[in-house]
């Protein structure tokens, strides 16, 4: 076996991991989130080839979304009779899978713990259709809000209410703000963003097909993500129903993070272990309006730059998997990357991507985490990406894992958020009172089910160069079009604010003038 820098009891190693997923049309044997991490949790014994749930010296629960609970992580240690000494319901957030990994590895590392484990679980696809059916679960008594969220951090999206009452209250109604920024910024049209969007989306899809752990298995190609049809309509502008996350989904994951000296002795073998390497986190204010850009992110650059640095350059990524909420996400990941030096072959993905996959909340870089696992486990002297975000672009966290030794030890400052913030330009001001002129920074158009537009926001420059948001009127066809013109983006173009009904509305000219 190779030397580690390390002693084996200080050197953090993914051990086992585990996955779950139910597909039932009998909702009587639906199983709750808890059920399913718990189905998770003995995968991840069975992966491990040794009874090493009892030896946990702590297990943490990722925020459930679907099904709240008031103590998850009781009532899993409740349903696999083991009673670790620190049971945690962990915070939200799509980088939160990673950030524990990290953490569990640097306790680890401290001397502070020999076993960790990570899960977390979903049944959103079951209640969805318990609620069409009028069907009543069984399940394990539902907390309030105050009662399951009220201590977790990071529950708010952070858009602001005056945005929320324009219509913007979802992360695809900002993604689609972000998406539309970058169209306009990159001097393409959407029709040219949407192909880019499908064939990554394509590679995703893929991999998904070939994943025994999807929700979706058909591999779909980038002409089909494309193309508008009764079953792939317009959900945002420029995205359709096969780009966005799918959250309809019975699925869990756990992680099982232990020192190098407990795998031996529980007769683990060498090529079973993954090591972790390095990570790095920063993140974006909450409030999308107060960021300098909505086409960019400091934050997220950084991150990759430090996880790329960690490894002697990003050239030496064999594996990666770049998180896939909306195209954007990967779109802006996998450019900074392949500046980095990432070759082209490496896909950005080993799971399958949150539409195809699946998109179980706060939980796909776990499932991510166990796909990166197995495909490094089959692969001598590899290294794998795993990236991660959360809120709306607002969460960045990076994890380095190889089949090799460290070099090194982890640092205990994993922060990047300095050079995040040296690099950040100073944000507009933002207000919510103006009439008059204004051109667009970005825009969001909605689509109903039936896949006709349905309304419209925009992110305003003032005359003065203030940022605003406003919204368009459904009536107001011609601004309409021009938000939902595949052939020419709307960044740039120029109108009127007025007020309209305590909200701030913006009309397109007819005859565009140059831009403010």
């Amino acid at each position: 076996m190779n030397k580690t820098v390390c002693k084996p009891e200080a050197t953090p190693v993914i051990l086992a991991t585990g996955e779950a997923a139910q597909k039932t049309g009998d909702l009587a044997q639906a199983l709750e989130p808890v059920q399913l991490m718990a189905a998770a949790m003995r995968a991840a014994e069975d992966d491990a080839g040794a009874a090493i749930l009892r030896r946990l010296d702590s297990i943490s629960v990722l925020g459930t979304v679907s099904w709240r609970y008031q103590d998850p992580a009781a009532l899993l240690c409740q349903s696999l009779c083991i009673e670790p000494p620190r049971q945690v319901k962990a915070g939200m957030g799509g980088e939160k899978p990673l950030r524990l990994i990290h953490e569990a590895a640097l306790a680890i590392q401290s001397g502070k713990a020999q076993a960790i484990a990570i899960v977390g679980g979903e049944s959103q696809n079951a209640i969805r259709k318990a609620r069409r059916e009028k069907f009543r679960f069984d399940w394990s008594t539902r907390a309030s809000v105050a009662d399951a969220w009220g201590d977790l951090e990071d529950t708010s999206l952070g858009i602001q209410p005056h945005v929320q009452a324009l219509g913007v209250q979802r992360p695809i109604h900002v993604y689609s703000m972000f998406e539309n920024a970058l169209i306009g910024a990159l001097g393409q049209t959407p029709t040219e963003s949407m192909r880019w969007s499908a064939d990554i989306w394509s590679q995703y899809a893929a991999v998904a097909a070939d994943n025994p752990h999807a929700w979706l298995r058909e591999h779909r190609n980038d002409h089909a993500i494309a193309t508008i049809s009764q079953h792939n309509p317009m959900v945002t502008f420029p995205y359709t129903k096969w780009m966005v996350a799918n959250d309809s989904v019975n699925q869990a994951a756990a992680v099982i993070v232990t020192s190098l000296a407990f795998a031996r002795s529980v007769g683990a073998r060498h090529d079973q272990l993954v090591f972790v390497q390095e990570g790095a986190a920063a993140r974006e204010s909450s409030d999308f309006l107060q960021r300098p850009r909505l086409d960019h992110s400091p934050a997220m650059d950084v991150v990759l730059d430090a996880a790329a640095d960690a490894v002697g350059g990003a050239q030496y990524f064999d594996f990666a998997e770049l998180y896939s909420c909306f195209p954007v996400v990967p779109k802006l990941a996998l450019s900074r990357l392949q500046r980095l030096g990432m070759r082209q072959a490496v896909p950005p993905t080993v799971t399958g991507g949150l539409t195809f996959f699946g998109g179980p909340m706060n939980n796909y870089m776990t499932h991510a985490t166990c796909a990166m696992v197995r495909r490094l486990r089959t692969a001598t002297d590899t290294t794998g990406l795993l990236y991660g975000q959360g809120g709306v672009m607002t969460k960045h966290h990076g994890l380095v894992l190889s089949s090799k030794p460290p070099t090194r030890q982890l640092s205990h400052q994993y922060s990047v958020q300095e050079a995040a913030d040296a690099i950040r330009a100073d944000s507009p001001r933002v207000i919510d009172a103006y009439v008059g002129a204004a051109t667009v920074e970005t825009y969001a158009t909605y689509f109903d089910r039936g896949g006709q537009p349905e309304r419209g926001v925009v992110v305003l420059r003032s005359i003065d160069g203030d940022r605003l948001i406003a919204g368009v009127a459904p009536e107001d066809s011609h601004t309409i079009d021009l938000l939902t013109d595949f052939n020419a983006s709307a960044v740039g173009a120029v109108g009127m604010v007025s007020e309209r009904n305590g909200q701030l509305c913006w009309r397109a000219m007819r005859d565009d003038p140059v831009a403010l």
